[in-house]
């Protein structure tokens, strides 16, 4: 109950009480207390109330008033007391009458009246009197009475519209919505509402307002306002004549109540209609700002895109650590979240700039690194900051460029001239490595003391292994030793882990590789003819020269129960019979796809997707070991490889000649021919594999002359992306959650209703249930149309781990049993039905968290 009705209610009840025959009469001709009447309930006093009968009323009354002992009564008449025509004079001759303009104060129950007297306690004698002057006016009703407590200075009727008088709040409620026009015009509170903005944001309205009017004016001018405030230096002379408030604490009011529109996501859609309004007012698109002046600005899409633009061009001239910290907190800005187009380019343009800054640091220290193969090889591969972040951040860009949309975004030729450039980067310095590496190479006669052989793999770790419990054993074709690094990133958590740089078998190619990591090959193994323009490595008197030999052999030196799967036979659940072997198996062999094949023959998007797709099935055939009980998980590559731009003709070199017994893009092998400053020669006996062979590599990322074959894929040669071969070892790790999945409450709530575009942004959120610390688990994201998931995960707010396309997720810091909010753009890749599910699974166990069941594919054809 509020003040006045509180007030009046007590009224009523000491009238009752005081009047000598305890009976009050109250007649209500404007019908301000109706529904009052309708709630009214007083201890020991009856009330009846006139509904359109008098005879009803008198008869309901008469009954009451027969007895000796009369009751406390109260009659509520809705009508004026003359409207009557005396239906009630007997009763009025003996109650007290309540009415408006009753000579007593305490029985005048006019509202303006009412409400002074019962509001002058609280808010004082002036603010009482205005409160009334406003009942008066119409402006105000009992129930809007009610609601004011305190109106702290400001307007009765601005307070009950909005429930407040602070102008911030009444603007934000204001701005957001029109639900509360209709009381606005109804109690004519536009002019008192203006003078509010007015005096809190120091801006002078026109005469004539109406709310659409005031609504656009207010927002115009505090995006304005807040624009202006965050650019630094000079304003463009296009924006200088536009007047800031000179009073700092209304600049601030008006810069405070912008950033809280921006951050308040049950308000954001109305910023965003507002800000691409505005944007279009002040025809920013034609006004050309600097980095500077845009580095503090989220106020309108079209600067953000101009900004992205300034700051790919920065990166191109420099690519400084505050320009890349620039473009990194960008990926989690207010308009990356609202538009995942933008989220996308920027997360392409940090990744850019890394690729940049990797190859200037790589560089520098390439000029004071000792000429040693064995120090170069540990720089490329070992430490915090090892060299093979630069092919890293190559791939890394090359998937997102691949999978961009440039039509999508506005000046987008900053954005290819950063990717050029990058790219043109990555060939220079990938060049200078490759070469000052073999040249170090051929001073030390193909020796690499200190470092593991890949031949040693298999008696020196999965032996070993096997020895003390189930193993499983993954050969994965071209997985490079980066690859292999950010695998190892993406299962840190589960995982106890060593990943060891191991030197590839010469030449660097899939037939010698593969044999290379089976059981024998750390002995008598040497690399012979094999018919056909091929070579194989023979172990003994076993010629290993493809897949099917090297299987046989394998099974004929290993003497535990053994399995032997292909990594489409695991994933996504392996068949009854295949899961019955498994189970009982000691040792399980698993091989991947053939890379090799797919890249060579020119496919190279589709080449480029499924290199980054074998991080991600790699990571679930890894758990999905571990539930078959396997203690240790050892993976290996046959080679690395590079895969840059398409070699222009001063990159393609003529091959030696003489007897050729193969001959690949990146290695001749054979004998006899024509030596060359544009490749070196090195004897297999060199790296103990051979006596009569020889090989010869580009000295950098050249290439030899060959019909047909890849023409931007390539291995065989001696650079590190080649030869350096990872070898990771896992092991699980004790596991246990603190908080069960069924203890987390978590949401999914996708960025627009539709997916119209190649990009799709959706919100994680989630809150533990339970009693203890929380720890979430890591997740990913599947859209899924046609029964396929059609959709990747390209960025992120945090925690998007590249390698594995998996999120890990925080918790909030004040407040440690909720998600930290992460906005995911996916990017829409495979075939699109008319509808999708979004599903949220838990990365580890596969298990469905959340999903959204049906959204709206409206893509063009893709």
């Amino acid at each position: 109950m509020g003040i006045v009705t509180d007030y009046l209610r007590k009224t009523i009840a000491r009238q009752i009480e005081e009047h000598e025959s305890h009976i009050v009469l109250w007649f209500d001709p404007e019908r301000h207390y109706t529904a009052f009447a309708q709630s009214l309930s007083l201890p020991g006093v009856t009330v009846a109330r006139y509904e359109g009968s008098f005879f009803a009323l008198r008869h309901a009354i008469d009954d009451l008033l027969k007895g000796d002992d009369p009751p406390r009564l109260l009659v509520y008449v809705p009508l004026a007391e003359e409207d009557t025509h005396d239906a009630l004079s007997e009763l009025a001759a003996t109650a007290a009458i309540l009415k408006p303009g009753q000579g007593s104060t305490q029985r005048n129950t006019r509202l303006s009246v009412v409400a002074r007297r019962a509001l002058r306690p609280v808010l004082g004698d002036e603010k009482a009197d205005e409160v009334a002057r406003q009942v008066e006016a119409g402006r105000l009703s009992l129930a809007d009475l009610d609601q004011l407590g305190s109106v702290d200075g400001g307007s009765a009727v601005i307070k009950t519209i909005f429930g407040t008088t602070d102008p911030q709040d009444v603007a934000l409620a204001f701005l957001d919505t029109e639900r509360h026009d209709e009381k606005i015009i109804a109690r004519t509170a536009i002019d008192e509402l203006a003078q509010l903005f007015g005096r809190a944001f120091g801006v002078t309205w026109p005469g004539d307002l109406e709310c659409s009017g005031l609504r656009i004016m207010l927002a115009r001018h505090l995006l304005t306002v807040e624009f202006l405030a965050s650019l630094t230096g000079t304003l463009p002379p296009e924006l200088a004549t536009i007047r800031l408030p000179t009073d700092p604490e209304v600049l601030e009011a008006c810069t405070a109540l912008v950033r809280a529109w921006r951050l308040r996501r049950d308000l954001q859609s109305s910023y965003v209609t507002h800000a691409k309004r505005v944007e279009q007012e002040l025809r920013l698109e034609s006004i050309s700002f600097t980095l500077a002046e845009l580095r503090n600005s989220e106020t309108f899409a079209i600067t953000e895109q101009a900004l992205q633009s300034v700051v790919e061009q920065a990166l191109i001239g420099q690519p400084a650590e505050e320009t890349l910290d620039l473009a990194q907190t960008r990926i989690t800005g207010f308009w990356s979240e609202r538009c995942p187009a933008i989220q996308a380019r920027w997360a392409l343009t940090h990744t850019a700039g890394l690729l940049l800054r990797e190859a200037a640091r790589i560089e520098r220290e390439l000029k004071v690194t000792p000429a040693d193969p064995v120090v170069l090889l540990r720089a490329y591969a070992e430490g915090e900051q090892p060299w093979c972040l630069l092919d890293t951040y190559q791939r890394n860009l090359e998937r997102r460029w691949h999978t961009f949309e440039l039509s999508d975004q506005p000046a987008s030729q900053t954005l290819e001239n950063l990717v050029t450039r990058a790219r043109q980067r990555y060939m220079e310095v990938g060049d200078l490595l490759a070469c000052t590496f073999t040249r170090a190479l051929a001073r030390s006669k193909g020796a690499l003391p200190g470092l593991s052989r890949q031949r040693d793999t298999f008696v020196s770790c999965v032996r070993p292994a096997l020895a003390k419990g189930k193993t499983a054993y993954v050969l994965v074709d071209a997985l490079r030793f980066e690859m292999a690094r950010e695998l190892q990133h993406g299962l840190n958590n589960e995982y106890q882990s060593q990943l060891t740089v191991a030197v590839g078998a010469v030449p660097t190619i899939t037939e010698i590789g593969m044999a290379s990591l089976m059981p024998g090959a750390e002995g008598d193994a040497h690399i012979v003819p094999a018919g056909e323009g091929k070579v194989g490595l023979q172990i003994g008197n076993v010629l290993l020269k493809d897949r099917q030999s090297r299987l046989n052999w394998l099974r004929k030196q290993v003497n535990e129960p053994l399995v032997i799967a292909e990594l489409e036979e695991m994933l996504p659940k392996p068949s009854p019979a295949l899961d019955s072997k498994l189970q009982q198996a000691r040792l399980i062999v698993v091989t991947s796809q053939e890379i090799d094949e797919l890249a060579e023959r020119d496919n190279i998007r589709l080449a480029r997707k499924v290199m980054d797709d074998v991080l991600v099935d790699l990571a679930r055939l890894v758990r999905k070991l571990r539930e078959y009980g396997c203690e240790t998980i050892i993976i290996a590559a046959d080679h690395g490889y590079l895969f840059g731009d398409e070699l222009d003709s001063s990159m393609k070199i003529d091959p030696p000649g003489g007897k050729t017994i193969d001959l690949h893009r990146r290695v001749w092998i054979g004998r006899g021919g024509a030596d060359s400053d544009a490749y070196l020669r090195f004897s297999l006996a060199s790296f103990g594999l051979g006596d009569d062979l020889d090989i010869a590599v580009p000295r950098g990322l050249g290439a030899f002359k060959v019909s047909g074959g890849a023409r931007a894929y390539f291995h065989g040669g001696l650079a590190p992306q080649e030869l350096a071969i990872p070898v990771l070892t896992l092991q699980p790790a004790p596991t246990g959650r603190l908080t069960p999945p069924d203890a987390i409450q978590w949401s999914l709530v996708p960025g627009t209703k539709k997916i119209a575009t190649r990009f799709f942004s959706v919100q994680i959120t989630a809150r533990s249930n339970g009693l203890f610390e929380f720890h979430p688990p890591r997740v990913r994201i599947e859209v899924r149309s046609k029964g396929a998931n059609i959709a990747e995960p390209v960025s992120a707010t945090y925690g998007l781990v590249e390698g594995t396309q998996e999120i890990e997720l925080r918790t909030q810091t004040n407040d440690p049993k909720s998600v930290e909010p992460n906005t995911v753009t996916m990017m829409i890749s495979g075939e699109a039905g008319k509808t999708a599910t979004v599903h949220l699974l838990d990365a580890e166990t596969g298990r469905e968290l959340a999903k959204i069941e049906k959204i709206d594919i409206t893509l063009l054809a893709l």
